[in-house]
């Protein structure tokens, strides 16, 4: 791999594709990073299975409604992103608390779906409608049970309507049991409506530093489009990249765990035996304003002239 060094503001860097970096680094000071057309949405659907690996009808039914209604959306199964996630962390050796994956969700998701279907979905509810998580809860509930004085009602369902509105709970008429078909359909007017516009617009700048703030899909998507551009062999060339963008004396803890949700959510692929981390996708997530032709330009480059020495 070509290596070179450059000076920029007083520091020297020596890594990997230094002329295309720089270019990349140069759009991250002046903040021209922005929200693409491209950008995707994420939903995390929770609720009950059919038998382990096959949903229930209802969340199959809102999974396709989403995706097929909602530009850019990605539902994601929160039970199978938690096996992915975990077992992520522990590959990298992190043995991340599973207690906390409830807070994971909420950082990268726009809104987390429960349909109150079954036992699990319950105590589900019950995780994510404290205070510090419920601001992207939205409830699907059987209308049988409306005026049912119970706990679940007058605690975490009125707690989230009195926060967040009355959309954020829908109700409809269950019927049958999950494997069945049922009238599910009838909300999905109600239930677009309740997940509203993107937060994001087009065009928006993003904060993208994996060494300040808490972790975000932002932060997430741009760690993917630095592995897309620049493919470096495996983490600890991850790293050197970000130094060379961010700084030398940056901490980059965060980015073993935005790794591991990159993972999970099927944009990057690790293999635990040779380390090499490589994207999934064919094009980048976020734009990176008039910079973006010449990264690319530059690291192409740069691949050429790696593979002439070689």
């Amino acid at each position: 791999m070509l290596r070179s060094r450059q000076e920029h503001n007083g520091n020297v860097y020596d890594g990997p594709h230094s002329r295309a970096i720089s270019f990349l680094r140069e759009a991250v000071q002046k903040k021209e990073i922005t929200i693409a057309g491209s950008t995707p949405r994420l939903f995390f659907l929770c609720g009950a299975n059919i038998r382990e690996g096959t949903l229930s009808i209802r969340r199959q039914r809102i999974k396709e409604f989403i995706e097929d209604s909602i530009d850019n959306s990605i539902v994601v199964i929160a039970e199978h992103f938690f096996e992915n996630y975990i077992m992520n962390h522990r590959v990298k050796g992190d043995y991340k608390n599973s207690l906390d994956f409830e807070f994971v969700l909420t950082q990268i998701s726009e809104k987390v779906l429960i349909v109150l279907e079954s036992h699990s979905s319950f105590c589900e509810l019950g995780a994510f409608s404290h205070k510090t998580l419920r601001d992207k809860l939205l409830v699907i509930n059987d209308s049988r049970h409306r005026e049912t004085p119970s706990f679940i009602n007058t605690g975490p369902l009125l707690a989230l309507t009195e926060s967040y509105g009355l959309e954020r709970v829908l109700w409809y008429e269950m019927k049958g049991q999950v494997d069945e078909e049922d009238s599910v359909a009838s909300i999905f007017l109600a239930l677009e409506s309740s997940i509203g516009k993107s937060a994001t617009k087009i065009g928006s700048r993003v904060e993208v530093s994996p060494a300040e703030g808490p972790t975000n899909l932002m932060k997430a998507l741009f760690i993917h489009d630095i592995i897309l551009f620049y493919k470096p062999a495996d983490y600890k060339a991850l790293i050197e990249i970000l130094k060379e963008i961010f700084g030398k004396d940056k901490r980059l803890d965060m980015v073993r765990h935005i790794i591991a949700i990159l993972t999970s959510l099927n944009f990057v692929s690790y293999d635990r035996d040779t380390g090499l981390i490589q994207s999934k996708k064919q094009t980048p997530f976020l734009k990176y304003g008039e910079k973006e032709r010449r990264i690319k330009s530059g690291l192409q480059l740069s691949n050429l002239k790696d593979k002439m020495r070689a």
